[in-house]
């Protein structure tokens, strides 16, 4: 379980961080991004 939940934790942190180093929009295009690569479990 925590395999899945470990990729779906470091995505977040890491789009977080990026939308708060870029602008909104450039981190709101990763974060779908990040969806579509590490799609929403129901471990979330």
């Amino acid at each position: 379980m925590t395999f899945y939940i470990f990729p779906v934790k470091i995505s977040a942190i890491l789009g977080y961080f990026l939308w708060k180093i870029y602008p909104a929009r450039a981190g709101f295009e990763n974060f779908c991004a990040v969806l579509k690569t590490h799609p929403p479990t129901p471990f979330l």
